[in-house]
């Protein structure tokens, strides 16, 4: 049993270190109530983050 809440305990440590942040904006244009941005994809380099949004243009 106490095998058990060991591997417990630190499965839930490792959960915690990939737990998402809270909704922030990073930029006026970007994250807005007015279009919705989705389907990030990171450049083969994973120095530029693409995202897809509905808006027109």
């Amino acid at each position: 049993m106490k095998t058990l809440l060991l591997w417990l305990c630190l499965f839930l440590l490792f959960l915690e270190g990939y737990a998402q942040n809270p909704y922030e904006s990073v930029a006026q244009t970007i994250n807005t109530a007015e279009f919705t941005e989705y389907a990030p994809t990171v450049s083969a380099d994973g120095k530029t983050l693409y995202f897809e949004c509905d808006s027109e243009g």
